[in-house]
């Protein structure tokens, strides 16, 4: 799956493995017009083909003790301040469900959604390369943040998240290349037909 538990801020992204599943919360699903909205801006701020809701994966809201326990099952507290995660294998974007993604609209916690989606904009568009070694999964990273930090101005808040990924990023090439030979599998099988299929593969 995406994810690279950053330990300064609440977003992960990068490793290969199965997540374990996670209770869904009582959060209300995000409406369609909110949705295309986050695509939108996703799209917009990453320069990435846009995708239609139906490509979107699925959004699941669930408990920051059950994000935790999901993500990293034998370390919880390894992802305390976790804020989201875009599960490759699982093809779903897990959310905290304190967090404010309804009409009220708080620029903060919506620009952490769209960095989960801009993961799955790189994904539709260059599949499991995104994690073909250290090298390419910093550059997948500094995009998602990048256009996480434009939105965020564009909308005039103060916060920039991006700066410390381009100096205290830490990857180890072996296990990047384990987690990217786990994708690549995937997402071969998922492309099999000539067309991304959605639909639960075995194993997942």
């Amino acid at each position: 799956m995406s994810l690279m538990k950053l330990a300064i801020l609440p977003t992960a992204f990068l490793i290969a493995s199965p997540l374990a599943s996670a209770s869904t919360s009582a959060h209300p699903p995000i409406d369609r017009e909110t949705l295309e909205y986050l695509v939108g801006k996703a799209a917009r701020h990453s320069g990435l083909p846009a995708l239609t809701l139906n490509e979107l994966p699925p959004i699941q809201f669930v408990s920051e003790a059950d994000l935790n326990k999901t993500v990293c099952p034998d370390d919880p507290e390894n992802c305390r301040q976790l804020a989201a995660v875009f599960d490759d294998l699982g093809y779903r974007i897990l959310v905290r469900d304190d967090f404010d993604i309804s009409e009220n609209f708080n620029p903060y916690d919506y620009s952490f959604l769209i960095h989960e989606i801009v993961h799955a904009l790189q994904y539709r568009s260059r599949g499991a390369e995104i994690f073909n070694g250290c090298d390419a999964v910093k550059a997948t990273e500094i995009q998602a943040y990048d256009a996480q930090d434009s939105f965020l101005k564009e909308a005039g808040d103060f916060h920039r998240l991006g700066q410390f990924i381009r100096f205290s990023f830490y990857c180890e090439e072996e296990t990047a290349q384990k987690d990217y030979l786990k994708s690549k599998e995937r997402w071969d099988a998922r492309n099999a037909s000539g067309k991304f299929k959605l639909e639960t593969l075995p194993g997942q």
